[in-house]
């Protein structure tokens, strides 16, 4: 089985990395019911992660839709390796 690793999305500064994994299964699952393609979801739902990363807690700062997509193009380079998956 082969595997490949995809960069993060920077979040500046870290905080707290409580509730990042459910963010982004959440953002997964944003992406889909969106229907849009997994390289799409996957890049998406890890901007989010990263995002929560931000504040302390699991749920003090959930990003915005419009957060996340001003983080993924503020990161193109990381958001193309996203879509070469």
């Amino acid at each position: 089985m082969s595997h490949f690793v995809l960069p993060p999305f920077p979040p500046g500064f870290v905080v707290d990395a409580t509730g990042s994994g459910d963010v982004f299964r959440a953002g997964m699952l944003f992406g889909l019911n969106s229907g849009w393609s997994i390289s799409r979801c996957l890049e998406f739902a890890a901007a989010a992660g990263s995002l929560t990363c931000r504040s302390l807690g699991a749920t003090t700062q959930v990003p915005s839709p419009a957060e996340i997509e001003e983080l993924i193009a503020a990161n193109p380079e990381v958001a193309c390796a996203y879509r070469l998956s």
